[in-house]
């Protein structure tokens, strides 16, 4: 609804390149389950490897990729110091806590540091022109809606009924 925005779609189970579905976005993802539901986790780089060859003026995300998505399996542990991995397509990451810059690292797409958490923090990433920044707070006990809880887990595809918004789509 706001035209200075841009607007992305992710795709579910890999509709073909030439569907108009995937022109329809600004930035088209891919919710991809190589490993998952079907093949190796190694497809995953060859898809968009081929994607990239035969569109190579698409801008492409990879917006899902697994379980491991499901904050339900992410269950750290109150720690004294904790890992930040920054993902990028530039050479170089810089990383900030609480506008202290921690380091500078050279790499290729993923640059890691281990900080110490000792309360809430502002943890700020920057590679080339681009920025980032979240907040980070330590909790004395963890929360428990993002612990695993032994239960079954119905994918929204599964269920009987499926309700689908559309605001202004033209397709």
């Amino acid at each position: 609804m706001d035209a200075t925005r841009l607007i992305t779609m992710a795709h579910a189970f890999m509709p073909e390149h030439e569907s108009p579905l995937t022109n329809l976005p600004d930035i088209a993802s891919y919710n991809l389950y190589f490993g998952w539901y079907l093949g190796e986790l190694a497809q995953n780089g060859s898809f968009f490897d081929e994607y990239h060859a035969k569109y190579p003026d698409r801008v492409m995300g990879f917006s899902e990729y697994g379980a491991d998505a499901n904050p339900q399996f992410q269950a750290s542990r109150p720690e004294d110091e904790t890992e930040i991995k920054v993902y990028s397509n530039q050479p170089e990451a810089e990383l900030t806590v609480d506008g202290r810059v921690i380091g500078r690292k050279t790499g290729s797409r993923v640059f890691t540091w281990r900080i110490p958490i000792t309360g809430e923090h502002v943890i700020a990433a920057s590679a080339g022109s681009c920025t980032d920044q979240k907040k980070l707070r330590r909790v004395a006990e963890p929360n428990k809606a993002y612990m695993f809880r032994k239960q079954e887990i119905v994918n929204w595809f599964d269920k009987d009924e499926i309700y689908f918004v559309r605001l202004f789509d033209t397709m």
